[in-house]
């Protein structure tokens, strides 16, 4: 046998052996990811999983008038946007699915965002609602790991460094308090955006652009284009770095990347824009971006720092949590002194290091202004949100960090050396946190029990990178991976955990409608309005669940310059908390909402009473029993009293009853009375007695007196100090006011708490006017508007409507009308009308100027009568009218998005050839260059 039978021998060893052992990390990879990702989804989900909760973002609606009554517990945040927004067009597009360019459902009218159509996630809304939001919340979560996963391999590392990234991004700050939001949304492509530029880096190819193309598309159409652009500039500069330092001896290969990168983005650009160029002309010239300015130079104050180590310590009442919090896991912050330490074989890591530290200076300080204030698509948003950024940064920092302490032989003593220095300044890192923080970290379990985790998970990892000095072997490395991916899957397991909004599991995630809501909608089938007063009763847009119509929402629409003067003149600080969402307090000019419409106003008691009913401060009065009764005297507003509210306290007595008698203080005699069994009063609450309304009850003063037949007695809440007018006793002893309301034959008292009281005149949806009253501007017509209501009249104003005229107008005949109305789910309208003369028909919703109206096949022009609704001329005789909603801009906008698909589907289809004939020089003679790209230093 000669020696190179021998070689060749060996050879055949080496081979056989390194296979098994590929195989057997193989197999031990997939064993531990899997273990790691279900003791992660096992954490996030153990309400659902074990605890009687189910998710959803109607929790807030729960927690609120009328459905606070149904005695449905939540529990996690009260989340407003979802509930007030999104979870609500959804329901009414996609259950059933309908293809609609107008949304007469939401607040006056507004046009459909086409980014509900286009972002794929939304699909899921065809599923019931409780299904589709856990569905949308794993898919995040699911995209966001597996592409930074294969993002943390691209760049070299192993499945262990693939995993701790993957999972620190998936459940970071972002990607949990923003999981119902589209912030949520475009960040779980971020991930897939840098992959593939990464790989376009190392090979030039049509696939890589036009997938490049696709997750730009995806991140601009989800519906926050800001969050792409904040990514869209840290892609920027990555292309840039590393073309530069990768490319820079082959200056056609560098333009060849940059030119594809830009084309890549272009293209995915271009496709978005039925969104985003919809988007930019709905809130680019009515003010809004101006009054945001001044948000790209807000900062985060230092204690906010404690939230990337402690997530639920509080720091500021004025900052909420979704703002401001910053979280990737602990190890994400306490690994950072690792950073050093291999650095010249980690690649990309400065890269993510710089990065970091720029989104700390922007977050914290005002040191980088002069560039944020003046980058266009994100200077108009609270600057501290790139944040971000910074989870991005640090999500793929922790990875590469312990990729390099779990998988690297550690052989010498000055390799050592260095782990113990960066473990024991981990270790002082995370203490150090400990105690700042220790003075809030008892305020919540949240808090506690995160701190708990943490500290556990620290201590692992510095066990873990301390065994990995001392003791070699596959042994090690192995029970050390497991410990570390277990403990950031329950780090950050828990954190989302203790983010979710939850109802109790049997309940409906839409709420079963209420008494005063079932009255509603037996009342309201012909179109008409509803107003509700107050920031959270009948939650804003959760009307759209019930069929019912109300003026309030939360969108664009109410930063239309003329929806939000005519909103601030129904009430002059409607606007005072959000420039999206409007909040009745009170109604300064009631004419305005008759205009519209509206039948009824609803609100709480709080909101619909005639007088103060509770004060901060409020005490107990009590026991009161048959023999010591409460008197309280009062004086009547109204005529009609026929309810008086009185808020009581029965500790759960389920025996006797309780009885308001209304006397005439002078006679002492019992005018009207009203007895309600204890048991079906709620402890603490508000108890209604009704009875026969007193009709010549106007500015009358009575004396209510309380008394119960229960043994123990009850309690009634007084006010701090004099509220109202009357005085109150108790054992021949004055009292402050009671806590009491008042309400009258005019409003409707519903056993769900909420008050209705009914407009006695308002337009109806479709009318037909036989008054013109033509003003000079806009402005008079709107006062004119509010200083009185006159039915059937449109006003019309010549700076709107230049060809506007008076009509001498005779009054509606009895077979003059509108009839057959109809509308339609894809936002369209159509009437019969009968005329003897040349009249006006108003369509009492908002006119956006991309109306159009038919008459008899004939195009009639849409003007703006009343405002902000929609008129047009009818002459004498019978017409069929049809409204269509039909947007030239929007129609541009496809247009350019299609020729951007046929782009796209040309590319596609030619790929191969092109990838031959433009890049296969390149690939040529870059071969060797791009095999050795992750070896070179990076900063």
């Amino acid at each position: 046998m000669n020696i190179s039978d021998v070689s060749d021998d060996t050879k055949g060893i080496d081979t056989h052996l390194t296979r098994k052992l590929g195989a057997a990390e193989k197999h031990f990879g997939t064993v531990a990811i899997a273990l790691g990702l279900i003791v992660m989804m096992a954490v996030a989900f153990s309400a659902e999983l074990f605890g009687g909760w189910k998710l959803s973002f109607t929790n807030i609606n729960y927690s609120f008038a009328p459905f606070s009554t149904s005695g449905v517990s939540t529990k996690g945040p009260l989340l407003s946007d979802i509930a007030d927004n999104v979870l609500p067009i959804a329901y009414v597009t996609f259950q059933p699915f309908k293809l609609t360019p107008w949304l007469s459902e939401f607040g006056i009218g507004i046009s459909q965002s086409v980014n509900l159509y286009l972002s794929p996630l939304n699909y899921f809304y065809m599923l019931p609602l409780d299904v589709a939001q856990v569905a949308i919340m794993i898919t995040k979560f699911a995209v966001a790991f597996v592409s930074m996963f294969f993002f943390v391999r691209q760049l070299g590392y192993t499945w262990r460094g693939g995993f701790v990234s993957g999972a620190s991004f998936a459940m970071c700050s972002v990607m949990v308090m923003w999981n119902g939001w589209p912030h949520s949304e475009v960040t779980m492509y971020a991930p897939l955006l840098f992959l593939l530029l990464d790989k376009l880096l190392k090979r030039l190819s049509i696939k890589y652009v036009l997938s490049i193309a696709l997750v730009v598309y995806l991140m601009l159409i989800a519906g926050m284009p800001t969050y792409a652009a904040y990514f869209l500039y840290m892609v920027g500069a990555y292309v840039v770095f590393y073309g530069i330092t990768t490319y820079r001896s082959n200056p056609k290969r560098l333009l060849a990347y940059f030119g594809w990168f830009f084309i890549g983005v272009a293209i995915g650009v271009v496709l978005s824009l039925p969104y985003t160029g919809a988007l930019l002309n709905s809130i680019g010239s009515n003010g809004y971006s101006e009054s945001r300015k001044d948000f790209s130079s807000m900062v985060l104050g230092l204690p906010q720092l404690k939230t990337m180590f402690f997530p639920y310590t509080p720091t500021s009442a004025s900052l909420h949590p979704n703002e401001s919090t910053i979280y990737t896991g602990i190890l994400a912050v306490v690994t950072l002194p690792f950073t050093l330490i291999n650095f010249r074989n980690k690649p990309r890591s400065g890269f993510f290091a710089v990065s970091a530290v720029v989104m700390l200076l922007l977050i914290f300080t005002g040191v980088l202004n002069p560039i944020f204030t003046n980058l266009p698509m994100i200077n108009t948003s609270l600057k501290f949100r790139v944040l971000v950024l910074l989870n991005f940064s640090l999500a793929v920092l922790v990875g590469i960090n312990i990729d390099d302490i779990l998988t690297r032989d550690i052989s010498t003593r000055a390799e050592r050396m260095q782990i113990w220095a960066a473990s024991a300044v981990s270790f002082v890192l995370f203490t150090s946190a400990i105690w700042i923080a220790r003075g809030r970290l008892n305020e919540n379990q949240s808090s506690i029990t995160q701190a708990w985790i943490a500290g556990t998970v620290v201590a692992i990892f510095l066990v873990a990178a301390l065994s990995r000095t001392i003791v070699s072997g596959v042994i090690c490395k192995r029970i050390c991976t497991v410990f570390v991916l277990c403990g950031v899957a329950v780090d950050v397991g828990y954190f989302d955990s203790q983010y979710q909004p939850l109802i109790d599991k049997d309940a409906p995630v839409i709420p079963k409608a209420t008494d005063s809501i079932s009255y509603l909608q037996h009342n309201t089938k012909q179109n008409q309005k509803i107003v509700t007063l107050g920031e959270w009763n009948f939650f804003p847009s959760s009307n759209m669940f019930y069929g019912l119509k109300s003026i309030s929402g939360h969108g664009f629409l109410y930063t239309q310059p003329d929806v939000q003067e005519y909103f601030e003149a129904i009430e002059s600080s409607v606007f005072d908390q959000s420039p999206t969402r409007p909040t009745f307090k009170s109604i300064e000019h009631e004419n305005l909402l008759k205009y519209l419409g509206v039948k009824y106003v609803v609100g709480s008691v709080s909101e619909m009473s005639d007088r103060s009913v509770a004060t901060a401060g409020s005490s107990v009065t009590g026991p009161i029993t048959s023999k010591n009764s409460l008197t309280q005297q009062f004086q009547s507003t109204k005529n009609g009293l026929n309810t008086v509210m009185v808020l009581l306290g029965t500790s759960g007595a389920t025996t006797g009853t309780v009885t308001v008698d209304i006397q005439n203080p002078d006679t002492h005699k019992t005018v009207a009375s009203s007895t309600l069994q204890l048991k079906d009063v709620r402890d603490n609450n508000w108890a209604h007695f009704n009875f026969p309304a007193i009709a010549d009850s106007a500015g009358k003063t009575y004396d209510m007196v309380i008394s119960a037949n229960d043994n123990k007695g009850i309690a009634v809440y007084s006010n701090a100090s004099d509220t109202y007018e009357g005085s109150a006793s108790f054992e021949n002893h004055g009292i402050e006011d009671i806590s009491m309301a008042c309400f009258y034959e005019d409003e409707r008292v519903g056993a769900d708490d909420l008050i209705v009281r009914a407009e006695n005149q308002y337009s109806p949806q479709v009318q037909l006017t036989d008054n013109v009253e033509v003003l000079a501007k806009d402005s008079d017509v709107l006062t004119a508007m509010q200083n009185s209501y006159q039915s059937n009249t449109v006003f019309l104003s010549k700076e709107s409507f230049s060809s506007a005229a008076d009509l001498k107008q005779h009054a509606l005949s009895e077979d003059e009308g509108i009839s057959n109305v109809t509308q339609d789910g894809n936002g369209s309208m159509s009437f019969d009308v009968k005329t003897d003369e040349q009249r006006y028909v108003l369509v009492n919703e908002y006119s956006d100027g991309n109306w159009l109206a038919y008459m008899d096949g004939k195009a009639l022009a849409v003007n703006k009568g009343n405002y902000v609704a929609r008129a047009i001329e009818i002459p004498a005789g019978t017409h069929h009218i049809v409204f269509k909603y039909r947007s030239a801009d929007m129609e541009k906008l496809f247009g350019a998005s299609g020729a951007a698909l046929l782009l796209v589907g040309v590319l596609f289809i030619t790929r191969k050839k092109i990838d031959r004939v433009l890049f296969g020089t390149f690939d040529a003679s870059t071969r060797g260059q791009s095999l050795t790209v992750d070896n070179h230093v990076d900063l």
